[in-house]
């Protein structure tokens, strides 16, 4: 069996919408948002994070990272 070169695909999720953009806000590497998801629901609380009150997205704890590390 020939093994290929190929790139692992380790793109992390957006949390709210499933989308695996270039670019993403992370939190302490553990939860990610997309830049258009974080436009429309930073700093509120959304039901696909979790429950309340662990569901805030607070935008200034989020991170824009490259999203292929």
């Amino acid at each position: 069996m020939k093994k290929t070169n190929q790139p692992k695909e380790n793109m992390k999720q957006c949390k709210i919408c499933d989308d695996k953009p270039k670019e993403i806000y992370s939190q302490c590497f553990n939860t990610y948002i997309c830049k258009p998801c974080m436009e429309n629901h930073g700093d509120t609380h959304h039901d696909k994070i979790g429950t309340y009150p662990n569901n805030y997205i607070p935008s200034d704890y989020y991170t824009l990272i490259n999203n292929n590390q």
